[in-house]
């Protein structure tokens, strides 16, 4: 009789996760649904661009890769966890033209089945002139973005783990300037027998706080899946 209801116990766990699993990505969907696809623009296109040299190498987007780099949980914060430990990931890239993209990434584990991490990624497009309504040249300036973040993780069962990471995105360019928050939500399962791994993430949920003039700028909302096996 223990043993039986014990069994019946596990089933409901099990069955109540699956639930819980289910409502969360339809959640995730429906927020996507009410605000991703109506107008989106390229003003924060920036946030597309990986800070990884191995994601870059793949191709610039790769949601269900597992590996031992800081750097890669950009990509899904899910894929951050305890097994990481202590790592710090400083990365710098020089881009087209006189661009140059240079961040930081510090993520540490928090207790078994936690983790954190914060990281500064910098945009910097290189010097520019202003000119007048006439075309005359008045100066010089350097437009730029910067992207603060924060990032936890957590076990949801041995095999599935959710993640969540926060954004706040500041824009200067000239006489303008914008701030927007925005968060990354996504989900990792990971069969180690088969070493499979299959990814759900949704990138760029939020807005504008502060506009560079009138314009609503929206943000590069984008519905990911990946499936990595070795």
């Amino acid at each position: 009789m223990g043993s039986g209801n014990m069994a019946l116990w596990g089933y409901v766990n099990i069955n109540v996760m699956k639930r819980n699993v289910i409502a969360f990505i339809v959640a995730i969907l429906s927020a996507v649904n009410a605000s991703a696809f109506d107008d989106v623009s390229t003003a924060y296109s920036f946030l597309d661009i990986t800070s990884s040299s191995h994601v870059y190498g793949l191709g610039g987007v790769n949601v269900s890769l597992i590996d031992d780099d800081i750097n890669i949980v950009e990509q899904n914060p899910a894929l951050l966890g305890p097994e990481l430990g202590s790592q710090l990931g400083v990365n710098y890239m020089r881009y087209i033209g006189s661009s140059n993209f240079a961040g930081v990434k510090y993520g540490h584990s928090a207790g078994t089945h936690g983790a954190w991490a914060a990281s500064m990624q910098y945009f910097g497009y290189g010097e520019m002139k202003s000119t007048d309504v006439t075309g005359s040249v008045t100066g010089t300036f350097s437009p730029k973005d910067i992207c603060f973040s924060g990032t936890y993780s957590h076990d949801i069962t041995t095999a599935l783990r959710g993640g969540v990471t926060l954004k706040g995105i500041y824009s200067d360019y000239e006489a303008y300037s914008a701030f927007a928050l925005a968060v990354d939500l996504g989900l990792n399962y990971y069969d180690g027998d088969n070493d499979m791994s299959l990814s759900l993430v949704v990138t760029n949920l939020g807005g504008q706080l502060k506009r560079f003039n009138e314009v609503y700028e929206r943000l590069p909302v984008d519905v990911r899946i990946g499936w990595s096996q070795g």
